[in-house]
């Protein structure tokens, strides 16, 4: 797993703080040695890192519990690429350069970073 920094507000900064903080009284060098920020507070996994595949999960159960919805009405489904994909988007579209974006989003090449340059839907319509 590549290994990289991204810019962050202090309110963030608060928020991980705190869930710092809180993984430390529930972890330890044995169960999780990369100091994971989030990790399960209970069960024989305690202290280990949630899996993507359980993320995914917490969402889409969300998502139908408070009844998210696409621009059809019918139920969002969540994966967690779409988050890093959305934020490589805004970043494009507020005029950050593909280089800054390639760094941020840590690809090795700026052509893999060039297929987040699509327009939002706000964009296209002030053209």
């Amino acid at each position: 797993m590549k290994e990289h920094r991204i810019p962050i507000d202090e309110e963030l900064a608060g928020i991980l703080a705190v869930l710092i903080d809180k993984s430390k009284k529930f972890s330890n060098q044995d169960n999780n040695p990369k100091d994971y920020i989030f990790v399960r507070y209970r069960g024989k996994r305690k202290g280990q890192p949630y899996g993507q595949n359980w993320v995914n999960t917490a969402l889409n159960i969300l998502a139908k519990k408070v009844n998210i919805t696409d621009e059809n009405g019918n139920l969002f489904h969540f994966a967690m690429h779409q988050f890093r994909h959305t934020y490589g988007v805004k970043m494009i579209n507020s005029g950050a350069d593909i280089l800054t974006v390639q760094e941020l989003l840590a690809h090795a090449s700026p052509e893999m970073t060039m297929r987040y340059a699509k327009l939002l839907d706000e964009p296209k319509r002030s053209l």
